[in-house]
């Protein structure tokens, strides 16, 4: 076989590796080693991995103070939304052990999902007589006795409903 058809069939970074006298299993993955480190050096990989290993020392150097907040009841509530959080509040603040959402709230979906879990062992119940409603649907004329609120959310009483 020529050097000429050799070429054809090769691919050229083949070629090269050849030329530059490697042999057996470098020839066949040097490319794709190398093609792997320029992802990895383009990519934002890099910074995950060095986040990574940042957050691992943390957690191992500060892990007494990471058990205390992985085991405190409201840990990992300052991620949920604002409206879930107003909800929390006043729930435990009330100390209520069942609400209801209004219809709007519970058309959101991700709202109701939010609520439900992390409100636990407070349930949510059709026919309980806390409501949390969001502070719009109380300035359109909403029936029942406001007990708190807060920013965005209402807790009001319907003895009735």
């Amino acid at each position: 076989m020529s050097k000429e058809k050799e070429n054809k069939q090769t691919p050229k970074c083949t070629v090269f590796i050849k030329k530059l006298g490697f042999s057996g299993i470098f020839r066949r993955f040097i490319p794709v080693w190398m093609c792997l480190g320029i992802l990895l050096v383009f990519s934002p990989a890099i910074e995950t991995l060095v986040k990574l290993k940042n957050s691992t020392v943390y957690a191992l150097h500060n892990f007494t103070q990471l058990q205390l907040k992985i085991s405190r009841p409201d840990s990992g509530v300052e991620v949920l939304p604002s409206q879930v959080q107003e909800m929390l509040s006043l729930l435990r603040t009330h100390d209520i052990s069942k609400y209801q959402l209004s219809a709007q709230l519970q058309q959101n979906g991700r709202i109701l999902q939010r609520i439900t879990e992390s409100a636990w062992p407070i349930r949510r119940e059709s026919e309980a007589v806390y409501h949390l409603l969001l502070i719009c649907e109380i300035e359109q004329g909403n029936t029942g006795i406001e007990i708190d609120r807060k920013k965005e959310v209402a807790l009001v009483y319907h003895p009735s409903l």
